[in-house]
């Protein structure tokens, strides 16, 4: 009988750290299974990783930059008068106006990290190329920076104000890549007309 009384046993701190170290692998796991890799076409670069001169890479938008283990892909850069507006933007307001000839320019931008470490992403690091842009409409862009986990990915909608008939290139100069990767052209997103 002096059985029955006996209290159940206390768990340890082994179940909890065990859950611990397996939550991170699940959680890659989940969100492996939902990237999209589409058909595009890529570029496996390695190099300008290092220290040394910077390395200045350039692209087409819709073509994916392979560097190391992280790839970035600009499928979208185009002009628009009615923007998109991302879901977290990095900042909250009414962003900025158009004024005379002035138009929007926004970029669709995923990057994905197969790194065995975190990669930080943040949406200051973008800049766009073609004169009299305004800096990013921070209301009209986002989500703001991130650290990305092995296997996770990331997707952007950066906006911009620009004069009407720009020719836009934007430039992504990451603090993990000794240089800079440039996207260049005109496109829209697919589907649209």
């Amino acid at each position: 009988m002096e059985s029955m009384n006996r209290p159940a046993p206390q768990r340890t701190g082994k179940c909890r750290r065990l859950l611990a170290s397996l939550l991170p692998a699940l959680l890659a796991l989940v969100l492996w299974g939902c990237d999209d890799t589409g058909g595009s076409s890529s570029t496996t670069v390695v190099t300008g990783t290092g220290s040394g001169k910077p390395t200045q890479l350039e692209f087409q938008v819709g073509e994916e930059a392979v560097v190391g283990d992280v790839t970035v892909s600009v499928p979208t850069l185009m002009l628009t008068e009615h923007p998109s507006s991302p879901q977290f933007p990095v900042e909250p307001g009414a962003g900025f106006s158009l004024v005379g000839n002035e138009v929007f320019c926004q970029a669709f931008v995923k990057v994905r990290n197969a790194a065995d470490g975190a990669v930080r992403v943040d949406p200051a690091d973008f800049t766009l190329d073609v004169p009299g842009a305004a800096a990013m409409d921070r209301a009209r862009s986002g989500p703001a920076a991130r650290s990305l986990l092995p296997g996770t990915s990331l997707d952007l909608i950066l906006t911009y104000v620009v004069s009407e008939g720009g020719k836009p290139t934007l430039v992504y100069r990451p603090p993990w890549f000794n240089g800079s990767l440039t996207f260049s052209g005109d496109r829209g997103p697919l589907g649209a007309q």
